[in-house]
């Protein structure tokens, strides 16, 4: 009876992983050839009826000889499978990986020099944990944290932060009496002078002050 029980798991393990295999292997590749680039994709073999879809991820997706992105839905044959992009110069630009439709896993993409140009890894279409910014020198130039398919924090390397200019603090100090300009002596002020003393006085005379004259003594009648 164990036996049996453990030969009908391994069957039904088997066509389980049988089943997966081939929906997995479901799909084509194609090459598509622009006037700026060469992109080499796999995509399903048949049109897959969108029903369950997140409206804040975008979906990409294969029809009238190429490929499309939009929110929330499809109306094509869903990218499926390993992505390549090259220039007209057979340059590598970018590779990733889709899964349904979705970004998965890890992008890179390159400058026109071959150096790496960005590092984002991806999670069922929303981007994830550290994405790194590189310069054509191959020097780490920023790094943008994401949470939940949002960016959160961006952090920019110590080499490539703008500098900023010297706050009060750290300016050197200067003697202040050295540096007041020099200032002419202001002359002092008159003092008013009080209404009392605007009055003009008078001035002493020799003179001495006349006697009254005396009165004509009138006759006596009898």
């Amino acid at each position: 009876m164990t036996k049996l029980k453990a030969f009908v798991f391994l069957a039904i393990n088997g066509c389980n992983l049988q089943l997966s295999a081939q929906k997995h292997t479901d799909n084509y590749q194609i090459v598509l050839s622009t006037s700026n680039s060469i992109t080499n994709v796999y995509v399903e073999k048949q049109i897959q009826s969108p029903t369950q879809t997140d409206l804040a991820k975008y979906y990409f997706w294969y029809r009238f000889d190429s490929i499309h992105h939009t929110q929330g839905s499809w109306a094509g044959k869903r990218l499926h499978g390993q992505y390549e992009r090259f220039s007209n110069e057979k340059k590598l630009v970018e590779t990733g990986n889709f899964h349904f439709g979705l970004k998965n896993g890890e992008w890179i993409a390159w400058h026109s020099n071959g150096a790496i140009k960005t590092i984002t890894h991806w999670k069922k279409g929303k981007p994830y944990g550290q994405e790194q910014h590189f310069n054509e020198a191959g020097e780490l130039t920023q790094t943008v944290i994401f949470r939940s398919g949002k960016a959160r924090k961006t952090r920019i390397a110590k080499k490539f932060r703008p500098k900023s200019t010297p706050s009060i603090k750290n300016q050197p100090k200067t003697d202040l009496k050295k540096d007041k300009p020099k200032t002419e002596p202001v002359p002092p002020k008159t003092p008013k002078r009080s209404k009392k003393t605007d009055k003009p006085t008078q001035k002493p005379t020799d003179k001495k002050p006349s006697e009254p004259k005396p009165k004509p003594s009138q006759p006596n009648r009898g």
